[in-house]
């Protein structure tokens, strides 16, 4: 079956799991959800109230996703936007998230007020604002980003903290793929070449399996 609210939704699942399943569902408002382990699939773009989930999260939209509040996940949170056309936009202050996995997206934010930890990523660009440590699982595919020559693939901010995305998969895409990184200690692996931008801070970077070419660094 098929659901369509046109105004927010709340799901309360005390300790229990949230499953709400069927390509058709579609959400004006906002969705929020609390629970242990949370499934949902949207037919259309999703906004994400208050998520509070002590477990895993799995959503598949098939337009937008954002958030208007705040999202919090302990376990492994897959992200699906249904097509590389379209975004994901989780930058409230407050999130935490377990570890992120994106399964397909055209641009990709994410803020995230503790440490970010992440597997594998399919998107297009990918800008992450991390109140702790950067890190990835060592398997999968790692970080493959699309974007075309000459424009930005990826961000990387975590000050004070380490940023190692050392997965032997990474491609971090095409001319200038990297044009912001801020971290303590940085740990960068690409499969190919890989071009920094002006806009680097680290107290210490290094590079493997890459050809690295570094544009003067910022002040």
């Amino acid at each position: 079956s098929s659901d369509v609210c046109s105004s927010d939704l709340s799901l309360d699942a005390g300790s229990g799991d949230i499953n709400v399943v069927a390509a058709a569902n579609s959400f004006v408002g906002a969705i929020s959800l609390r629970g242990t382990n949370g499934t949902l699939t949207v037919g259309a773009a999703v906004d994400l109230g208050t998520v509070n989930l002590g477990g895993t999260f799995d959503l598949t939209s098939n337009g937008a996703i954002t958030d208007s509040g705040v999202v919090h996940t302990t376990g492994i949170t897959t992200l699906d936007a249904g097509a590389t056309t379209n975004d994901i936009t989780l930058d409230s202050v407050a999130n935490t998230f377990g570890q992120l996995v994106v399964v397909a997206a055209d641009d990709v934010v994410i803020v995230e007020a503790a440490a970010t930890s992440f597997g594998d990523v399919a998107s297009t660009t990918l800008t992450v604002t991390s109140s702790g440590a950067i890190t990835q699982a060592a398997g999968g595919t790692g970080i493959v980003l699309a974007a075309a020559a000459a424009s930005t693939a990826a961000s990387f901010t975590a000050p004070g903290f380490s940023i190692s995305l050392t997965n032997v998969g990474n491609d971090f895409g095409a001319a200038t793929a990297i044009t912001n990184l801020r971290g303590l200690n940085v740990a960068i692996t690409d499969v190919d070449d890989l071009e920094l931008g002006t806009d680097r801070k680290s107290t210490r970077l290094n590079s493997s399996h890459i050809p690295l070419s570094r544009m003067p660094s910022s002040a």
